[in-house]
């Protein structure tokens, strides 16, 4: 009897270890690593933002109701415009749709530029800049012009749209085509917001159009 109560004695430390909570085991609020080693993002960063983070958008469309010319008006983050082109043939509409959809990828489609004048002198495309398009020699406008006052300003007539969503300034320049009869008119609007800029490109009906 005496040696069963000396061995249950030396057992009892070891029974109520076995039993106490395990401590080295990570609760649920801690950065457990999954293979690999990199932390659980679910636990670290409950609102990671999504890649790309891009809030504005993007979309051309092409006026076919003009008389012997075409008209490519387009949108992309905080800028929208128009390109005309005194043709409406087939090479005229995949010039003139060439010209805007190589502008439009210089534009930041988060709003991020322009946020300056400057940065919206530097978007419009100077000579040669995209597929020959040449300054027109006979503008007596020395590079691209600018407005900066108000959206009637810039657009007679039509500029409530604009002016209602925050227009901040319009930039533009004409082109020629060496080897053509083609003039392309470019016009550049800044707009204070991607949203404000997409209300103004549905105001102005400018959403309207074919596909290119």
């Amino acid at each position: 009897m005496l040696r069963i109560t000396m061995i249950a004695l030396c057992l009892a430390p070891l029974l109520l270890l076995g039993c106490s909570d395990d401590t080295s085991r990570p609760t649920p609020d801690q950065n457990v690593p999954h293979e690999g080693g990199t932390p659980d993002q679910g636990v670290l960063d409950q609102a990671a933002p999504v890649e790309g983070g891009a809030t504005g958008k993007e979309q051309i469309t092409v006026n076919e109701d003009l008389l012997g010319a075409l008209e490519v008006r387009f949108l992309k983050g905080r800028c929208l415009g128009r390109a005309s082109i005194n043709a409406d043939d087939a090479d005229a509409r995949a010039a003139v749709v060439g010209f805007v959809q190589a502008l439009v990828a210089t534009i930041p489609l988060d709003g991020s530029k322009p946020t300056s004048d400057n940065d919206l002198l530097a978007l419009v495309p100077g000579d040669n800049a995209i597929d020959d398009w040449a300054e027109d020699p006979a503008d007596t406008t020395k590079g691209p012009w600018l407005i900066t006052t108000n959206a009637f300003d810039w657009i007679d007539g039509g500029g409530q749209p604009f002016e209602d969503n925050g227009f901040e300034a319009a930039a533009g320049e004409k082109y020629l085509k060496p080897g053509k009869t083609w003039e392309l008119s470019l016009e550049l609007v800044n707009m204070a917001s991607t949203t404000g800029a997409e209300a103004a490109f549905q105001g102005a009906k400018w959403d309207e159009g074919k596909a290119p």
